[in-house]
C-alpha cells in the first residue's frame, strides 16, 4: 500500500512548524518558519489554519505573548505584529 504523497508533505510541513515554535534563537526561528512556507508554496499546499495563525505572514516571526497584541472588539479580532506592526483582522466566531 502506498503512502498518500500529499498527508507525507503536511507531516513535513507540520514538523518544521513545530521545530521552529521550540527554537529559542529568533534567527533561526525566523529561517525555519520562512524555509516552512517556502516549502508549503513550492508543494502547492495550503498551510492549516492552526499553524498560518501562529506566525506573521509579513516578517515572518513566530507568534508568542511579547511580540503580538489581540484585540477583540465587536466581534473581530484583529493580532498586530509587534516587530513589524502590522495588523491581521478576522472574524470571530
Amino acid at each position: 500500500m502506498r503512502k498518500n504523497p500529499k498527508s507525507e508533505k503536511l507531516r513535513i510541513l507540520g514538523e518544521l512548524f513545530v521545530e521552529a515554535s521550540k527554537e529559542k534563537d529568533l534567527k533561526k526561528q525566523l529561517k525555519l518558519v520562512k524555509k516552512a512556507r517556502d516549502f508549503a508554496k513550492h508543494e502547492n499546499l495550503l498551510i492549516p489554519k492552526e499553524w498560518k495563525d501562529k506566525f506573521c505572514r509579513r516578517c515572518n516571526s513566530f507568534f508568542n505573548a511579547k511580540n503580538q497584541k489581540i484585540r477583540i472588539p465587536k466581534g473581530k479580532i484583529s493580532i498586530e505584529c509587534l516587530n513589524c506592526h502590522h495588523v491581521y483582522r478576522r472574524k470571530f466566531k
